[in-house]
């Protein structure tokens, strides 16, 4: 990943690979350069927003925001098509390397470019905050953060672990839920965990970051 440093800084790789791993992904269609493709909900319409004007003051190109229904769902959606004009195959690159057979896959040499910021947009996009409340005494039993890692493989998941643990001294659980593969952030090192993305969330995400600590 380090040939990628002289066209684009730490930060921009960071809020790439948070994108990636969060609700993003690049898309490359025959006959054009690949670019990186957001998609959030209406009620997200806020956040990405938010987004857009991110991506922009670090150097990006960014589209207007796309908006259609998905009938699936039966919910509007929002899309951002955010490009780097100053090189445009940069993204062509990266997706070769993060998709080598048209899947996303999950390296060590990958995640190392997340800092701060881009754990926060990655959690913003695929974290949620659990608290275990007893119904009888009305005592909080547990608290947890879950990352919706579906996608991954449990090797990568593997990887992911071992990431957090060397790089942001966090314990994360890798359990099997139905079919797949998650993970999970235990209370102790969610006291590790908030503090490191707080700065970087937007307030309509703070829910995911609420423990219902006094």
């Amino acid at each position: 990943m380090k040939k990628y440093y002289n066209e684009l800084n730490k930060t921009q790789m960071s809020l790439i690979v948070g994108s990636i791993m969060g609700d993003g992904s690049i898309v490359k269609i025959k006959g054009s350069n690949a670019y990186l493709s957001i998609t959030h909900c209406e009620r997200q319409r806020e956040y990405l927003e938010f987004k857009k004007k991110l991506f922009s003051e670090n150097g990006f190109d960014v589209t207007k925001t796309y908006e259609r229904f998905n009938k699936k769902y039966k919910v509007k959606q929002y899309t951002l098509y955010v490009r780097y004009k100053k090189n445009p195959e940069v993204f062509n690159k990266l997706r070769h390397l993060i998709y080598p057979k048209g899947k996303k896959k999950i390296k060590r040499s990958i995640l190392n470019w997340m800092d701060e910021q881009g754990l926060a947009i990655w959690h913003m996009d695929d974290g949620s905050a659990a608290v275990n409340v007893n119904k009888k005494t009305g005592k909080i039993r547990w608290r947890a953060i879950h990352l919706a890692t579906y996608n991954l493989t449990y090797d990568e998941h593997i990887i992911l672990q071992k990431y957090m643990k060397v790089v942001w001294g966090i314990d994360i659980n890798v359990y099997k839920d139905r079919k797949w593969f998650r993970t999970n952030i235990n209370a102790t090192n969610c006291k590790i965990f908030i503090p490191l993305v707080k700065d970087y969330m937007h307030k309509s995400m703070l829910y995911k970051i609420d423990l219902k600590y006094k």
